[in-house]
């Protein structure tokens, strides 16, 4: 089941980022090496998102467990002349994939993006990552560009 996350998912969401940072890290191989992952920093951004009204967060549920998850940020974009949509951060257990859940999550998010107007959906991913690269073109989303991303790391 896909169904719109809620506060009182938290603590199950930030055990799936952490599986998630880690999932990053092996398909990355090495380019965030060092990674430091902050279980309160991880819950206090969730909270921060659950209350803001251009946020989205879904979850895939299989008995009674969360066992993947997808977000969306919607934001004006001069460009598209409108709302745009990025994912921000997707992911589905390795034990779940191949079994349509992130296929569910992202076109559950795409009608989420297209009921709220979005002019177009932002998706950004390592040329490395070749699932989830196969899974947005069946999804219809082709490459339009290229990212380049800097990360500030603070002490």
């Amino acid at each position: 089941m896909i169904r719109k996350a809620k506060k009182s998912d938290i603590d199950d969401l930030v055990d799936l980022i952490i599986l998630f940072e880690e999932a990053i890290e092996e398909i990355y191989q090495g380019d965030f090496s060092g990674l430091y992952i902050d279980e309160d920093a991880i819950k206090k951004t969730l909270i921060q998102g659950f209350d803001h009204e251009f946020h989205t967060i879904l979850v895939a549920e299989e008995d009674g467990k969360l066992i993947g998850f997808g977000d969306i940020w919607m934001y004006p974009e001069f460009g598209h002349y409108g709302l745009s949509a990025y994912l921000h951060n997707f992911f589905v257990k390795k034990e779940y994939k191949k079994k349509g859940y992130g296929k569910q999550i992202l076109g559950k998010l795409i009608e989420i993006a297209k009921s709220k107007k979005a002019n177009a959906f932002h998706i950004t991913t390592s040329f490395k990552n070749k699932a989830a690269i196969s899974l947005y073109k069946k999804m219809g989303i082709d490459s339009e560009g290229l990212l380049l991303d800097k990360v500030f790391k603070y002490d």
